[in-house]
C-alpha cells in the first residue's frame, strides 16, 4: 500500500520495473503480444477501482512502453467495449482495467488472463 503526494511517482515505482522485467522477459521478446484464437492473453494485468485511475495509469504505461515492442490497453466501462474489442484484436501485453469491464471481456472470450506473469 502505497500513500504519498500526486506526483510523487507511485505509479511510476511499479510500473518501471514491471516493464523492464517484461522487456527481459523470453517469452514476450518477439515483439509480438501473445494471442488465442479470439482472445489477447497479456503478460501483465493491472487492476484500478475506477475508470480516472485506469486511465491515469494507461497514460503513464504509454508512456514507458514507447518505441518498445510491449503494447498497453486500457479497458473500463462507460466508453465503447466495441472500441476496446477491436483494439485487444491485435493482442496486448500490459492490461489495464476495471474489474467489471475486465470480467465482461473474460465472458466474452476476448481476454485470457493464462499467461498473466504480472498482476
Amino acid at each position: 500500500m502505497a500513500c504519498a503526494q500526486t506526483g510523487s511517482g507511485k505509479t511510476a515505482a511499479f510500473l518501471i520495473p514491471l516493464i523492464s522485467k517484461m522487456l527481459n522477459d523470453k517469452d514476450r521478446a518477439t515483439g509480438k503480444a501473445r494471442r488465442l484464437t479470439n482472445a489477447a492473453t497479456p503478460g501483465c494485468l493491472i487492476l484500478s477501482p475506477t475508470r480516472e485511475l485506469a486511465i491515469q495509469i494507461h497514460k503513464e504505461a504509454m508512456k514507458f512502453t514507447y518505441r518498445s515492442n510491449l503494447i498497453a490497453l486500457c479497458c473500463y466501462g462507460g466508453s465503447s467495449i466495441n472500441e476496446q474489442i477491436n483494439l485487444l484484436s491485435n493482442g496486448c501485453d500490459v492490461l489495464i482495467g476495471t474489474p467489471g469491464r475486465l470480467i465482461d471481456l473474460l465472458e466474452r472470450g476476448r481476454i485470457s488472463i493464462e499467461f498473466v506473469k504480472y498482476l
